[in-house]
């Protein structure tokens, strides 16, 4: 599928600005250290118009993204890394958060987009902070590779099952309507997640590369790299806003 080009800048009107109202925390666990952060996020969707094709988007004001694990995940046996107890714990909306609101107008003889993409806006700098280096971030020296993201998203949200749809009383356009659809980032690349394997979260990746490791002090060294990665991540998003691009998907 071919993503419509056709982006007309300049349309943030069109959503709810995000205001950081407050940064919270979650916590990992990592021996004795705990370590997560919360941010908040500003979804900016361009409007995007092609031939007789409009969208529109908006999320809530104040929406938050929680960076933290979805499930608990207590450390136990071996493991180097669990979840625990923290201003906010770990939670199934984690990583999420929901548009209020998005419509789709079609004119009367163009053929309609298959589906509407959420992605990670990479215009002019957005996002900056959502990818590090080899060098700077890779404490544990387990990665292979350059640079690495904390987060993905690409989620296609489809026309079929996703939207309701109506014809105007004249029948000159049809809209598309979806609300309060929620939409979910996964962990990136620093966590081992790659375009085929998006289930890894920061607990099962570090627990898994540790998995085996019976040298105290290896141990203790990989415990404190580990939390100088998580707190690196907590202060890359502190404070931050990030940049969501919605666009029309097209075969």
């Amino acid at each position: 599928m071919k993503k419509n080009k056709k982006i007309i800048i300049g349309a943030i009107s069109a959503l709810a600005i995000v205001s950081v109202s407050a940064i919270g925390f979650s916590s990992w666990i990592v021996g004795v250290e705990k370590k997560s952060t919360e941010t908040t996020i500003t979804a900016e969707v361009d409007d995007v118009k092609n031939k007789s094709i409009y969208l529109t988007a908006s999320v809530a004001e104040n929406t938050k993204v929680t960076l933290a694990e979805k499930a608990e995940h207590p450390k136990q046996g071996t493991d180097i890394i669990g979840t625990g107890e923290g201003s906010i714990t770990a939670n199934p909306d984690a990583l999420s958060f929901s548009f209020t609101d998005m419509k789709l107008i079609v004119g009367n003889g163009v053929t309609a987009p298959t589906a509407i993409n959420v992605s990670l806006s990479t215009e002019d700098g957005d996002n900056f902070f959502i990818t590090v280096t080899d060098e700077e971030a890779d404490k544990i020296n387990k990665r292979t590779g350059e640079s690495y993201t904390y987060l993905n998203l690409d989620v296609d949200l489809t026309l079929a099952t996703d939207f309701t749809s109506s014809t105007s009383d004249d029948g000159l356009y049809t809209t598309y309507t979806l609300t309060n659809k929620k939409v979910s980032f996964t962990w990136g690349s620093f966590f081992g997640n790659t375009e085929e394997v998006t289930t890894n979260t920061p607990v099962s990746y570090y627990n898994t590369t540790f998995k085996g490791e019976s040298n105290i002090e290896n141990l203790m060294v990989a415990s404190t790299n580990i939390g100088t990665e998580l707190t690196n991540m907590n202060k890359a998003f502190a404070g931050k806003n990030i940049v969501v691009k919605v666009s029309v998907v097209e075969d």
